[in-house]
Order: structure tokens, then C-alpha cells, then sequence
């Protein structure tokens, strides 16, 4: 009888710490897969789909995105310093999620072909997910990455890494290369209109003599 009111009590007990015990972490992204349909061209930048970070948890986290690969595959690894994320880390409460700007800019060098990376989410603190054999497993969540980048040259690279810097510089860029022309004119039309002075002085001076 003691032996089973003792039972009954620690079953009691495991129930009222069960939620505290498998309370935690969770992660998952909107989007399972992005595949850029037009081949990229070196030195350009593109702006990926937005990826919705979700806190499938039921505690408040902070989380970051990076670039992972898969080994064992047939297409070439883009460089992790191509992609940048907006915001890199961020704060999600459980059941919401955050939406992350991804963009991918290419060197000039960038190498032509079929290229795969995952774009993953994960925890920054990682969460312990303990089982019977004390074992840890990581969270994470990722969307499949895919994308070819097509065969140029460098002048061809270079006009779209000019371009790029265009963009993200207008209206400025304009309001320079307004001002420059300005300047170029000012300095022309005034030697010529100092040559229109002087030419006409002297044949005044001419006309006295």
C-alpha cells in the first residue's frame, strides 16, 4: 500500500514539472524552398525572398540566420560573405515570428554554375532537447537555397557592380554627377566668355589707333 501511494505521489510529481521539463525553444521558417529562376550575373546584387522566422516555442528567444551547406552535392558553395541579413539577430515571442531581408551580392570573380546553400534559423543560445540517454540535440530550421550564377565577362562584371553601386547610392550619385557637369560648364563658358572679352578689347584698342 505505501509502495503504491508512493508511486502515485512521484507520477504526481513528474506531472506538475512536465511542462517546466519540456518547455523550451522552437524554430521554424516560412519558407521551405527559394530557387532564383534568372541566371545572377557577377558583380550584381539581389534582393532574396523574405524569410519569416518562427518561435514555434513556448518561451521568448533570440535568434540569428546564417549559411549552412549539405555535404556531398553537386552544386558549388556560395561564400557566407555573399549574404547579408536584416536583422541579423532578433528577439521572436513564442507563436509570432519575424520577417528577415535577405541579400545576396556577388563579386566580380564569382565562379559560373549551379550553386546550393541552406538559409538557416536557429536559436543563438542553442537549446538542450534532453532525452533518457542525456543526449543533445541542436534546434534549427532552414529554407533550400538555390540559385546559378551565369558566365561573364569583366567588363560585364564590372557594369553590374557599377550598377549596383548606383542604385544604392541614388539620388546622391545624380546630385554629383549633376554638380560635375555644372562645374565642367562653368569653367568652359568662362574662358570662352574671358576670350570674348579679350578679343573684343583689343579690337576696340584697333579701332582707336
Amino acid at each position: 500500500m505505501i509502495k503504491k501511494a508512493s508511486i502515485v505521489s512521484l507520477a504526481f510529481l513528474l506531472l506538475l514539472c512536465a511542462p517546466n521539463v519540456f518547455a523550451g525553444v522552437g524554430v521554424g521558417v516560412g519558407i521551405g524552398k527559394i530557387v532564383m529562376d534568372k541566371p545572377l550575373s557577377p558583380g550584381g546584387s539581389y534582393t532574396l525572398p523574405t524569410l519569416p522566422v518562427l518561435n514555434t516555442g513556448d518561451e521568448s528567444s533570440q535568434y540569428t540566420v546564417m549559411v549552412e551547406y549539405r555535404e556531398n552535392v553537386k552544386e558549388l558553395r556560395p561564400d557566407k560573405d555573399w549574404f547579408s541579413f536584416d536583422p541579423s539577430s532578433f528577439v521572436v515571442e513564442p507563436d509570432s515570428s519575424q520577417n528577415v531581408d535577405v541579400t545576396l551580392t556577388l563579386p566580380l570573380d564569382a565562379v559560373p554554375g549551379d550553386y546550393f546553400a541552406f538559409l538557416q534559423a536557429k536559436p543563438i543560445k542553442d537549446q538542450d532537447l534532453i532525452d533518457n540517454s542525456n543526449t543533445s540535440v541542436n534546434i534549427a530550421a532552414a529554407s533550400k537555397l538555390y540559385f546559378t550564377i551565369a558566365p561573364s565577362n569583366i567588363f560585364q562584371a564590372v557594369y553590374y557592380k557599377a550598377k549596383d553601386l548606383y542604385d544604392k547610392l541614388y539620388p546622391y550619385d545624380a546630385m554629383v554627377l549633376g554638380f560635375i557637369v555644372f562645374a565642367t560648364l562653368v569653367f568652359v563658358l568662362k574662358d570662352r566668355f574671358s576670350i570674348n572679352i579679350s578679343s573684343k578689347a583689343k579690337k576696340e584698342d584697333n579701332d582707336i589707333e
